[in-house]
């Protein structure tokens, strides 16, 4: 396979390329390029990608810089180090084939042009004539520039990483102490279960409606940009279970006796309310053991012993619906169950979310069975008397929510069911929203109080979780899973780049092989015309051979020479070595005298250089063309989508989509303009000699084709031979090119907009006078609170009613029907929002500057309070308002005291302040000693505030479920109100503070810091302190009471709303549909903006250049290209300019710089006509206008 080269002379000059320092450089590049990216791609599997954030736009520009363009730089400048090699392995070759022993034929070393051929085939034609080194550098260069700099761009890309981790955490949180546990047992537990039964909040994590898992936490360090964490180790599940059975029923009518059939008998009497009606067909009884006050039903007694202490007795009982119950039911039917709990436990492993540390069910797996929760690690009397009596277990004041009764009437008015109710049936009718018909078979009814059961036992453990792990760290936890966004290395891509780079070294070893093996037969750069001539001396024969094909054409020259054999002999005249050119005796050339019939005439056809052919350059400018279109194409697509849909969601497949194509779409431009190039480098030295009398610099010494085209730019510009400079800028910028198409898509979640019609499902009209429905009980409703409650609470996971934000309530519009609207997706459209503005200001004297206005009267049972309120004239009126509770006078000397009053103008008995104060919000501190009673000591800030509707449109943005994401006001509406009662703004005041509270009726003076209703208590959340409930601070500053409070009824009357949406009429079937826009965040390709210009300019510029290059046509009067020696040689060896090559290839440039030279018609030295390269004046210039009929 290796052809041996002989030894001919010292080695005097090989190029730099190709020497053994380069060659081996090379092959260590390629072997540390191969390496870089396995060190990368192996980080990237380690950490699961490079420069890893939180999110895409937090990815440092430098990394996304680096990944984008960085790959695709090194490849270029690395294919243009090979390209200058394979550049003087091509030149190059001919001289070794001379050299070889015994020679070659010239049709293999003379006539070789591989610099002009088209990169491609190259490596084809070394194969097929066993030219191995140029073989090696032309496959190279063809993996180089086809295969590895696209691919190498396509390695690195950005998204999103999914990791797994080993991570230590710590062992599950336990329990709090026994002793500890039952004063935490309090009405907020009810509250939360309501919250999670009712308004949909979320379990508080890690708990769910069927278990609790005790959590842990990561004790090793969690990269802080990690989302969507997920931790995965062992800990306990806590669940609980019923063991239910039919009671034994003995009576009729009202009055029952149910046993449990072990000792345990209890009488039940059913007895109506008022609020029982006709259509309440069922009673709906959770009995549980303990006795409370509150209770009507219980099974603690002489009848039921404490072997019963944990069980309750569930009753659903139908009566006949004519029937009234005020006056004696007949119930016909009755389900009973007794039932008795067990708490269980079992060891688990679990994934929970780091940040909310929800539970994965689909992750669960039990490590062993069920075990008994004992009574010392759970507080099981404490937790059956908190759910079987609505009271806490321990007695002590509380703050409002956690004290006050739960009532849960509002919620079950619909269900045809009795009422009152304790909290545990609404919590089983709320669990799944049975209906009372559902709840009246057995296994029903057991299967709703079982899910009650364990909601509220989830609920309650979350409030028992000590601060502190049990025990010490797990050493090796199964991991962490979470998301995260870097630069992805895709590995398959990486590893085909690794191994071409591989290949690429093996295939350089070879070459280095072969050029160690010769010495080179030069002794200077055949760089120039004047150098190849002045190098190669011809002996006699071979100017024989060559001295009569000047006009022979490339075909026939190569038919009348190439299968002569010729070789490079040292011969040494006048102390110097020289080069000499000798056929092979034994091999005869078939060269024959052509007729010179007309040798001054038209008797050749000048050539068009294939690569220059309008034809070709036709096709190319239509690529250039169909490219910049295309470009052009996607990036109008991109704005008027938004984005471009990826056709794939494969990384690998969207890596060659985006980044390897269009990188290969310049790297298949490139070659092409190397190719112009190097023609217009070879014809420019004939163009110079053919316009007669060139200087040897712009001619015959000029160093075009010894260098890569994209090196000669600044030469030819200096020569000013500027359309060969176009060219080998178009090849420069090739490289440009490819950088700029490498980084041109990028991958970008974006919100994407589609347009759709809704139909609104209310309408601004009001369909009763009351918010709240008469049949709810206003007394007894909370929901609003219990909403801003949680909303304010820390971590809270109530969300807010549907429809609703913080301050209005948007009237809902239905979901499109033309178009998919999925989870996750969002809704956007135009409609009204309905919401309080409050505006608050200090009740003020004018002879009492700053100091709010208060009086106390008491008496032995009663206490008034005179209000000043200012009138519509300007002046200040006094209002009373009289109440029954504990007197000031009464309070105990010597302690301070506080009360919180908020009272609108249905309460005040006297004066205006009915009508000229719609509710009056107040704080009063009083400090009694045995000398001075409390209202001597009273201190006070009263606020008059002024609630109004206010109805605007707005731009609303909803999820499916209808949360509120965002809300734009767009003004007020131009809506007629004369549907709305004109006290519409004073109602909704009289709603909210009706359900405020205890101090409603019933002021509280107190010397603790406990708040006393819903509004301080909500308003100590919004300040983060207890400043307005403590006796021992001032009164409260109004300037920074007041914006906390109308902010606060902005958000109480929102929910109101939100709560209740049946205040608003149905929208009617045939109503018009409104424009609405469908928000969905999807993954989109944008076309970078400078990737974009910079491409789009090249390529405009290509366009140019290319109509430049074959306008003009190039065609010059040669009838074959000077492309090989044989080529050259038979344009010059019968001039006298030979020897002037000959004397400068010895002294250097002076020898021939007197000179000009030119191309044309000549007397050779056998004193014959030839055409060729002549020294002036021995030389006539060509005449064109003699080639017209002929020249193609």
């Amino acid at each position: 396979m290796f052809n041996t080269y002989t030894l001919v002379a010292d080695r005097l000059w090989v190029p730099w390329t190709l020497r053994k320092p380069t060659l081996s450089a090379l092959i260590i590049v390629s072997l540390l390029l191969a390496a870089a990216i396995e060190i990368l791609a192996q980080k990237g599997a380690k950490d699961g990608g490079l420069s890893l954030s939180d999110s895409i736009d937090n990815i440092p520009q430098t990394s996304f810089l680096a990944s984008s363009y960085l790959p695709t730089l090194i490849a270029l400048i690395y294919g243009l180090l090979w390209a200058w090699v394979d550049l003087d392995a091509r030149r190059i070759q001919p001289w070794l084939e001379l050299s070889k022993e015994g020679g070659s034929t010239a049709q293999n070393s003379l006539f070789l042009d591989y610099p002009s051929e088209f990169l491609p085939f190259v490596p084809f034609t070394a194969a097929r004539r066993r030219q191995w080194p140029v073989f090696y550098s032309g496959t190279i260069i063809v993996i180089v520039f086809w295969l590895i700099t696209p691919l190498q761009s396509s390695i690195f890309g950005i998204g999103p990483i999914r990791l797994t981790r080993p991570i230590s955490v710590s062992a599950p949180t336990s329990l709090l102490p026994i002793t500890l546990q039952a004063p935490l047992l309090d009405n907020e537990i009810l509250n939360d279960a309501f919250a999670i039964t009712w308004l949909g909040r979320d379990f508080p994590a890690p708990m769910t409606a069927e278990y609790a898992l005790l959590p842990f936490k990561a004790d090793s360090v969690v990269p802080p940009f990690a989302t969507d964490t997920y931790l995965k180790s062992w800990t306990w599940q806590l669940t609980t279970d019923l063991k239910c059975w039919p009671a034994t029923i003995n009576g009729s009518g009202s009055l029952f006796r149910m046993s449990n059939g072990r000792g345990c008998e209890v009488e039940i009497a059913f007895f109506g309310s008022t609020t029982t009606t006709r259509d309440s067909q069922y009673s709906m009884l959770y009995v549980g053991y303990y006795n409370n006050a509150w209770l009507d039903y219980y099974l603690e007694g002489p009848s039921c012993g404490k072997n019963a202490s944990h069980q309750f007795l569930a009753i659903s009982a139908f009566r006949n619906g004519t029937a009234d119950i005020k006056t004696g039911a007949n119930y016909t039917s009755i389900t009973a169950l007794f039932c008795q709990p067990q708490y269980l436990k079992r060891n688990v492993s679990v994934v929970l979310s780091r940040d909310i540390l929800v539970a994965i069910n689909a992750s669960i797996e039990p490590n062993g069975d069920n075990v008994r929760l004992l009574d010392s690690e759970f507080n099981i009397t404490a937790f059956e008397y908190l759910i079987g009596t609505g009271r806490p277990p321990v007695d002590i004041v509380r703050d409002f929510p956690q004290q006050r009764n739960l009532d849960q009437y509002p919620q079950l008015v619909d269900s045809r069911i009795e009422q009152p109710v304790t909290n545990m049936v609404g919590f089983a009718i709320g669990s799944r929203n049975y209906s009372a018909a559902e709840l009246h078979d057995p296994s029903t009814l057991a299967a709703a109080y079982t899910m009650a059961h364990r909601s509220l036992f989830s609920t309650t453990v979350s409030r028992l979780l000590s601060n502190g792990a049990n025990g010490s760290p797990v050493a090796q936890a199964e991991g962490i899973q979470y998301t995260t966004y870097g630069v992805i290395v895709s590995r398959p891509i990486s590893v085909v780049v690794e191994a071409l780079l591989l290949v690429v070294a093996i295939l350089s070893a070879c070459t280095l092989y072969h050029y160690t093996r010769y010495r080179s037969p030069l002794t200077r750069n055949p760089s120039s015309i004047g150098d190849i001539l002045g190098i190669l001396q011809c002996s006699q024969e071979v100017l024989k051979d060559f001295e009569d094909q000047d006009r022979s054409g490339d075909a026939t020259l190569k038919e009348n020479i190439g299968a002569s054999t010729y070789f490079l002999r040292e011969e040494n005249e006048t102390g110097k070595a020289i080069l000499r050119l000798y056929r092979n005796q034994n091999a005869r050339s078939r060269a024959s005298r052509q007729s010179r019939t007309n040798p001054l005439g038209r008797d050749y056809k000048p050539i068009r250089p294939s690569a220059l052919n309008p034809a070709v350059g036709a096709s190319f400018i239509g690529f250039l063309l169909i490219g910049t279109a295309t470009l052009a194409y996607l990036k109008q697509q991109e704005r008027s989508l938004g984005g471009l849909i990826p056709p794939s969601s494969n990384f690998e497949v969207m890596q060659l989509l985006e980044n390897y194509i269009p990188t290969i779409f310049a790297t298949l431009i490139e070659p092409f303009w190397v190719l112009v190039s190097r023609v217009c480098c070879v014809i420019q030295p004939f163009s110079e000699l053919q316009k007669g009398r060139s200087s040897p610099q712009r001619s015959v010494l000029a160093k075009y084709t010894s260098i890569p085209s994209q090196l000669v730019v600044w030469r030819s510009a200096r020569a000013g031979q500027y359309l060969l400079t176009s060219t080998c800028l178009a090849a420069v910028l090739a490289n440009v090119l490819a950088l700029g198409l490498s980084g041109l898509f990028n991958d970008i979640p974006r919100v994407v907009s589609y347009n759709t019609m809704v139909k609104p499902a209310r309408i601004a009209v009001p369909s009763r006078d009351d918010i709240v429905p008469a049949s709810a009980g206003l007394n007894s409703y909370s929901d609003h609170f219990e909403v801003v409650l949680a909303n304010l609470s820390e971590n809270s996971m109530t969300p807010l009613p549907s429809w609703t934000d913080n301050a209005n309530f948007y009237l809902p519009f239905g979901q499109p029907g033309d178009q998919s609207f999925v989870k996750g997706d969002q809704l956007k459209a135009t409609t009204f929002g309905f919401g309080v503005e409050t505006q608050c200001s200090p009740m003020y004297l004018n002879d009492l500057s700053g100091r709010a206005v208060v009086t106390l009267s008491s008496t032995n049972s009663t206490e008034s309070l005179a209000l000043f309120a200012r009138s519509l004239n300007g002046s200040y009126e006094e209002c009373t308002y009289a109440e029954s509770g504990a007197p000031v006078y009464r309070l105990i000397p010597g302690r301070p005291f506080t009360r919180e009053i908020i009272l609108t103008g249905s309460n005040i008995v006297q004066g205006p302040c009915g009508s000229k104060a719609p509710w009056i919000a107040g704080w009063m501190r009083v400090q009694p000693t045995q000398q001075q009673p409390g209202n001597k000591t009273l201190r006070s800030m009263l606020l008059n505030c002024q609630s109004n509707l206010r109805v605007a449109k707005f731009d609303v943005t909803v999820d499916t479920d209808g949360k509120v994401i965002d809300a734009e006001d767009l003004g007020d509406a131009d809506l007629h109100l004369e549907y709305w009662s004109s006290n519409v703004s004073q109602s909704m005041a009289d709603e909210i503070a009706t359900t405020n509270g205890p101090s409603v009726g019933l002021p509280i003076w107190h010397n603790e810091t406990l708040t006393t209703d819903w509004i301080n208590h909500l308003l100590t959340l919004m300040m983060g302190n207890r400043s307005i409930v403590d006796p021992t601070q001032e009164i409260p500053d109004a300037t920074a009471i007041q914006p906390l409070l109308e902010d606060l009824y902005r958000r109480l009357a929102a929910s109101l709303l939100g709560l209740n949406p049946s205040f608003f009429q149905e929208a009617a079937d045939d109503i018009d549909l409104i424009p609405a826009t469908i928000l969905r965040t999807e993954t989109r390709i944008f076309l970078s903006e400078p990737a974009f210009i910079l491409s789009v300019s090249i390529l405009a510029l290509y366009l140019l250049i290319a109509v430049a290059v074959y306008a003009r046509g190039r065609a010059i009067l040669l009838p074959r290209m000077p492309t090989s020696l044989g080529s050259l040689l038979a344009y010059s060896v019968a001039s006298q300019a030979v020897e002037d090559f000959t004397e400068h290839h010895e002294v250097g440039d002076n020898a021939i710089q007197r000179h000009t030279y030119t191309f044309g018609r000549y007397i050779g030295k056998d004193g014959k006509p030839h055409i060729g390269i002549e020294r002036d004046p021995f030389v006539i210039k060509l005449d064109g206008r003699n080639f017209k009929k002929k020249g193609s």
